[in-house]
């Protein structure tokens, strides 16, 4: 394999080039190491070199995408660490020497090219969607530890399920119900209190339709008790009126790793929007923005058979810092959309298999919903969006584009 790439042109060097010598060639050296296998621990004990670096290194390599090699591999002063090391230990010398000018060529795209190496990681990390994957979830887990230490809260599970059926008196409105809220919600700082707009109160509430034409027009929102199949406390909370909307102040006296505790609710919305497009509601699903950085968001929209819209679910991130909360009706709701590579899930009829490993009793939860709405569950068909550590601060939908009334 060749290893004459021209370093003057390093910042023209292309990157799958680079990636493939690197295998190659640490490759090549790593195992010309005398008495030693390819395990990471006999060649950290070989060389005297950390064995977490020698395991991205040797999981990097053995990778089949270079993009994927290069966006994995530890820094170039790491690696040359290790081949140094390997020389020492009775590595070949041509080996090491072969090595070290990808490590170099390495080192110079990212310095030339990029200046960081986030930035380096950043862009190539979108040529490879296992790369592009494993680089946003990193992304996400700093922000979801950096936002847990400053707001002080932190939860397991954020739970979003939409359940859609008919109205039975008026089969041109959607009946909504829903599962939603925090699992395993733990407070982290005695001096930050959480506020939490779920709408948890001790009363019923009122929902009222953004748009102008339905002006005045405020369905019954009735709160449903699932609180018999939570895994933990019931969170301690102190409840603030707002008029529309009902805030929640959580914040009990700080405790272990066992004081956790679940805020989740169910409701009943009759009437809650219009089967068809109606006015400039193209879209119906679900939205979650959680309150608390999440470990993971779980999003399900449940649809009645008698529901029909125009094709299979769609997902959304926004960052809503930018317009505001993205609404279906909004003309700018492209506008402050953020990229996603989103798998949504088609969990079948019935609701067989809607368990998730996060919340124990969660299919309970959403059967007994059902019942209290007066729904049989094994009408209902499931479809789930999972998001591993969701942005603070960013929306989340998963919506189906909804029919023109006939005739229309």
């Amino acid at each position: 394999m060749r290893t004459d790439i021209d370093q003057e042109n390093t910042a023209k060097a292309n990157p799958e080039q680079i990636g493939q010598l690197l295998c190659a060639t640490i490759l090549r050296v790593l195992e010309s190491i005398p008495e030693c296998s390819m395990k990471p621990t006999d060649i950290s004990k070989k060389l005297g070199v950390s064995r977490t670096m020698v395991s991205r290194t040797i999981s990097a390599i053995r990778k089949e995408n270079p993009i994927e090699t290069l966006t994995s591999l530890p820094g170039p002063e790491s690696l040359r660490a290790i081949m140094h090391a390997a020389k020492v230990a009775g590595a070949f010398d041509e080996g090491v020497r072969e090595a070290l000018l990808p490590i170099s060529l390495f080192a110079d795209m990212i310095q030339k090219q990029y200046g960081t190496r986030a930035a380096f990681n950043a862009d190539l990390s979108v040529r490879n969607d296992d790369a592009k994957n494993r680089y946003e979830q990193a992304s996400r887990y700093q922000v979801y530890n950096g936002m847990s230490q400053m707001l002080g809260v932190q939860c397991k599970a954020w739970v979003s399920c939409a359940i859609l059926a008919p109205n039975k008196d008026d089969p041109t409105m959607l009946d909504r119900s829903s599962v939603f809220g925090a699992s395993g919600l733990r407070r982290l700082r005695p001096d930050m209190p959480t506020r939490l707009a779920i709408g948890l109160g001790p009363r019923d509430i009122t929902v009222a339709f953004p748009d102008r034409e339905m002006a005045g027009v405020r369905p019954s929102r009735r709160l449903i008790d699932i609180n018999q199949y939570c895994a933990f406390p019931q969170a301690p909370t102190v409840t603030i009126d707002e008029g529309e909307r009902v805030i929640e102040v959580f914040s009990p006296l700080m405790g272990d790793k066992e004081s956790v505790y679940d805020l989740l609710s169910g409701a009943y919305v009759p009437n809650s929007v219009p089967l068809c497009v109606w006015p400039r509601l193209t879209r119906r699903g679900n939205i979650a923005a959680p309150d608390v950085p999440a470990s993971m968001l779980n999003m399900d929209v449940l649809l009645h058979r008698d529901v029909v819209f125009g094709e299979n679910p769609e997902a959304f991130v926004y960052n809503v810092g930018l317009t505001g909360t993205a609404r279906y009706d909004s003309k700018n709701w492209e506008l402050n959309r953020v990229a996603s590579n989103a798998k949504i899930q088609d969990l079948g009829t019935g609701l067989q298999n809607i368990g998730i490993n996060e919340v124990a009793r969660y299919p309970d939860m959403v059967h007994h919903v059902c019942k209290e709405a007066g729904f049989d569950p094994s009408e209902f068909r499931a479809f789930r969006w999972r998001v591993e550590y969701p942005v603070f601060g960013f929306q989340y939908m998963l919506a189906f584009p909804v029919l023109k009334p006939e005739g229309e």
